[in-house]
């Protein structure tokens, strides 16, 4: 499976979503366990997306036409991300850096530096929200 839900993610919330940071908010951590992914400008909704990270290190998106999967890593507030859609002139998935933030009862992931800019902005405009059980 290609990058599509990338491509479809970056295309639906597209806008700028630094406004709606903050800022000045303390760094969490996102634990292992089943979240949706929703969009956090809320003009801009889809229908939510299903996340599993595992062992705070194996992710999982599950969507209607397939699985995607990386790595996803947490260590002094920073997040390490990779996925099979960035990848370096060798095959190996290159990384990003991010920060974990707080909104509205979920996680969103602040870009500090990451290698592929749409995956940084596709992932900066999500909301992580943990499933209720």
């Amino acid at each position: 499976m290609n990058h599509r839900w990338l491509f479809v993610a970056t295309t639906i919330v597209a806008s700028p979503l630094a406004a709606q940071a903050g800022g000045g908010e303390a760094a969490t951590a996102m634990t292992p366990g089943k979240y949706t992914i929703e969009a956090r400008d809320t003009s801009r909704a889809f229908p939510p997306i299903s996340f599993e990270l595992k062992s705070n290190t194996v992710f999982v998106i599950t969507m209607a036409d397939g699985t995607f999967s990386g790595k996803m890593t947490s260590k002094d507030g920073v997040l390490t991300y990779s996925d099979q859609g960035c990848l370096d002139e060798n095959n190996a998935q290159r990384e990003g850096t991010y920060a974990v933030r707080s909104e509205r009862d979920g996680f969103w992931l602040e870009v500090k530096s990451d290698p592929c800019e749409d995956r940084g902005k596709s992932l900066a405009s999500w909301l992580f929200r943990r499933v209720k059980k």
